[in-house]
């Protein structure tokens, strides 16, 4: 529902901030995150293997709480 909200569900959904940075994939991930070694522009592109980097990566150590779908409680819509 969190990756409903935050995209569609489209793998090559991108959004440009107000700070100059990019929400890029299906999970949205943020491109300060592209610094990341094990991260790349594929990955983020496919929603498997965004969805295994987001998990690995960002859900483990602060759950949904990075995404604003979740912060705002508008996922609550696509459950």
């Amino acid at each position: 529902a969190v990756a409903k909200t935050e995209s569609g569900l489209r793998a090559n959904a991108v959004h440009q901030n107000n700070n100059g940075t990019i929400d890029i994939g299906c999970w949205q991930v943020n491109s300060v995150h592209l610094s990341n070694d094990n991260l790349t522009l594929e990955i983020l592109l496919d929603c498997k293997k965004a969805t295994d980097w987001v998990y690995d990566n960002l859900y483990l150590y602060q759950g949904f709480n990075p995404w604003v779908a979740f912060k705002s409680g508008a996922y609550i819509e696509k459950l």
